[in-house]
């Protein structure tokens, strides 16, 4: 993480905070890979809310295929490819 020692999630929000946890953006669970590209620093406030909101998709019995158009978990992939793209 001291390529990247920032929370992902926070920083593309405009806020500093240090990353604890190595993240995988789309969980294991919900059909992600342990590809670099699937991995994104987080704070550990980020990584357990974001695994309350996976938890939440697959007691729901949606879909895994589906998982990108989920609103929240949505918001959550898109915060991480914003600072991993720029």
């Amino acid at each position: 993480m001291t390529a990247e020692p920032l929370c992902r999630y926070h920083k593309a929000q405009g806020q500093i905070v240090a990353a604890t946890i190595l993240d995988h953006v789309v969980a294991l669970a919900l059909g992600g890979t342990n590809d670099p590209a699937n991995l994104a620093p987080a704070c550990l406030d980020c990584n357990t809310d974001k695994a309350r909101a996976e938890m939440r998709y697959l007691r729901s019995g949606h879909d895994v295929r589906f998982v990108r158009h989920d609103p929240e978990l949505g918001g959550w992939f898109r915060r991480a490819r914003k600072m991993h793209l720029d």
